[in-house]
């Protein structure tokens, strides 16, 4: 859901500060609702409405989002304790094979 954004200021003289501020709206945020109630026709009770709607849609957006990078990194913990517990199983394994035939 992150982007990145890059720019790129050229100044001709090196001796200036440049000061940007971006405000950057996403979702319903973004959404112009005075723009849709005039070319809708709605009333003030169902534009609330149709802002609650999109309110709402991007809350389960969000919440689907969330599940599915916990399920992730669930998925990466299991395979994570598994790889160590198969290294240490490698390791102790290693370590009675070497003794048995004193490799070491």
């Amino acid at each position: 859901m992150l982007n990145s954004f890059f720019f790129f200021l050229d100044s001709p003289t090196p001796d200036h500060d440049v000061d940007i501020e971006i405000n950057l709206k996403t979702g319903y945020e973004a959404i112009n609702y005075n723009e849709i109630a005039s070319s809708e026709k709605l009333k003030p009770i169902e534009l609330e409405m149709r802002k609650m709607e999109n309110i709402m849609e991007s809350v389960v957006g969000e919440l689907e989002y969330m599940k599915a990078r916990e399920e992730a990194l669930r998925n990466t913990n299991g395979t994570f304790l598994f790889d160590h517990f198969l290294c240490l199983f490698y390791f102790i394994l290693f370590y009675f094979i070497s003794d048995k035939f004193n490799i070491f």
